[in-house]
């Protein structure tokens, strides 16, 4: 689809349902369907230069780091991360992260995150060779957050658990450098150099990265889709009712608010001053600078 006028540009049909968030890397689209059917297109017109079947439905979308390609799937009763060439898609690597969904993977330098009712960090040069891991989280509820530079550490690695806490992590060692239970379950994580944002169902709020005090809270109208976005001093969130909402990032003032009739089904994503959002029905909705 066009950035500006939404136009159609091209399109390929899918033998099977297709959920999970594609990567884009420079003309290449990797797509992968809910049979576990891994794609590669072209990006300037759709042209289709592989396909292979892995056999195994994915749980997350797929992830990029170096030449390699990540995916999260299951198996019976297991889930394993699969390391796949970009190239080709030729088989490189796999771990099994054991019987609870693991969330969306990170990735900080050449180590990758995957957390479930525990944290691995894996090396990706390594064959996913795993380099540490954390025991002490209950079921994971939001993709784990990298950061660097750390304020305690060298890199940071945020995890938030259903016991409601969030948990930091020195990235490199998996040694605990503070928790932070706030008593509501946290979905979604972002950062910036001073404050760590965390979402969930109706609230946003910002913790000191240094000593978790909250700097400022505020209201959502439901669930923010995905967790916070964060750039140029704002934050962004967007909710499952139709809310787009701009925050100052240090004061947590509401600058900007866009309520909606629409209910939207996914995080959405920015390109430039351009907000891209998927709503029902598969509609696709584009704001220019979130309406402003």
């Amino acid at each position: 689809v066009h950035r500006v006028g939404g136009n159609q540009t091209w399109k390929v049909p899918a033998e099977n349902n297709a959920q999970q968030t594609p990567a884009i890397v420079g003309d290449h689209v990797y797509a992968i369907d809910d049979n576990g059917i891994l794609y590669d297109f072209a990006l300037q017109n759709g042209e289709l230069r592989w396909s292979l079947a892995l056999n195994w439905p994915p749980v997350t979308g797929i992830n990029v780091v170096a030449d390699y390609l990540l995916i999260t799937t299951r198996r019976n009763n297991e889930y394993w991360l699969v390391m796949r060439e970009q190239e080709d898609g030729d088989f490189v690597s796999e771990f099994n992260m054991g019987e609870i969904s693991p969330q969306y993977p990170a990735v900080g330098d050449q180590l990758v995150y995957i957390a479930s009712d525990h944290v691995s960090a894996l090396d990706v040069f390594d064959n996913l060779t795993e380099i540490w891991r954390y025991d002490d989280i209950n079921t994971a509820t939001a993709p784990p957050f990298y950061m660097r530079p750390g304020v305690s550490a060298v890199a940071e690695l945020y995890v938030a658990d259903s016991g409601n806490r969030v948990v930091s992590l020195d990235a490199n060692t998996g040694a605990v450098l503070w928790v932070y239970e706030g008593g509501e379950q946290v979905t979604g994580m972002a950062a910036d150099e001073e404050r760590l944002y965390l979402s969930g169902n109706g609230f946003i709020k910002a913790i000191s990265r240094r000593d978790q005090a909250v700097i400022w809270s505020g209201s959502s109208n439901g669930l923010v889709l995905g967790g916070p976005i964060v750039g140029n001093g704002e934050v962004l969130t967007l909710t499952e009712n139709g809310e787009i909402g701009y925050w100052d990032a240090i004061s947590g003032d509401r600058t900007y608010s866009l309520g909606d009739i629409r209910s939207y089904q996914n995080p959405g994503a920015i390109a430039g001053e351009q907000i891209y959002i998927i709503g029902e029905g598969a509609k696709m909705y584009g704001f220019q600078g979130g309406g402003r």
